[in-house]
């Protein structure tokens, strides 16, 4: 392990346990099972710390640091919420707004020109969303209690930044680029990896199958709920098998994941 490696996994579990107990504390806001917070400045240093040793170990190995704009400093930022808020419906259809399981937001701080923060929470209810996202009142308060409460830990953290620009080409940006999919994110992490051929990539009915996957629906469930029929379903997950060169369906989750 290189030693931007050790720093960025350092930073997910030094205080794991203190996250965890915060998380406890904010349990009005429905169970959360992830928070953390992104810190960038402008001389291209980071540090991430999250509740989730797990999440920074697969993150550093999926390379989400090169694609996440959350991970990007903004010559412009804009401070609050950013445009995806939550995972309760999708860009889509609304026929899988019942299917998601958790809620989550991001949120901006500007501390000043040259040092910006994202705060980052997951919880498996939508009171995260209805009480925070549409009142800022509720959410800088919010923010404050969070801070409050992990003082040591942001401390410590900007003590110990790592230089995540020597290994994020697109760490300074001019101003908030309007978001990819999260399907469009994927391939270009693919193909950056060398996994998918840059003259492919995985469509939207493909990455639709995948998504029903996910949550463990059959090719015939898949088919109904997608209007196709089993056998299309198949042939799809045999295409992003050959795309992604796998054998299997529960190959494709482990690498799209």
């Amino acid at each position: 392990m290189n030693l931007f490696a050790e720093d960025f996994i350092q930073g997910y579990t030094k205080y794991e346990k203190i996250f965890d107990k915060w998380c406890e504390k904010a349990s009005f806001l429905g169970d959360i099972q992830q928070c953390a917070i992104c810190e960038l400045d402008s001389s291209g240093h980071a540090f991430i710390a999250s509740n989730r040793p797990d999440i920074g170990e697969q993150g550093l190995t999926k390379k989400w640091y090169l694609y996440e704009p959350e991970w990007s400093f903004f010559k412009n930022p804009r401070e609050g919420f950013n445009t995806y808020t939550t995972q309760f419906g999708n860009e889509n259809s609304e026929i899988y707004a019942k299917e998601h399981r958790y809620s989550w937001f991001y949120y901006t701080e500007v501390l000043d020109d040259k040092t910006q923060r994202n705060y980052g929470f997951v919880s498996n209810s939508p009171n995260i969303y209805d009480k925070l996202i549409q009142n800022i009142n509720v959410v800088k308060k919010f923010i404050k209690f969070f801070k409050e409460e992990n003082k040591d830990i942001i401390e410590y953290c900007q003590e110990h930044k790592f230089n995540l620009a020597a290994e994020s080409t697109n760490f300074f940006r001019s101003s908030y680029e309007i978001d990819k999919t999260q399907r469009e994110k994927i391939n270009d992490l693919l193909q950056s990896m060398g996994i998918l051929d840059s003259n492919q990539n995985i469509t939207e009915r493909e990455w639709q199958c995948i998504d029903m996957l996910k949550f463990g629906k059959s090719a015939n469930q898949t088919g109904k709920i997608l209007g196709i029929s089993r056998r299309t379903v198949e042939t799809h997950f045999d295409h992003i098998k050959k795309k992604l060169k796998l054998d299997s369906k529960s190959s494709i989750l482990e690498t799209i994941s």
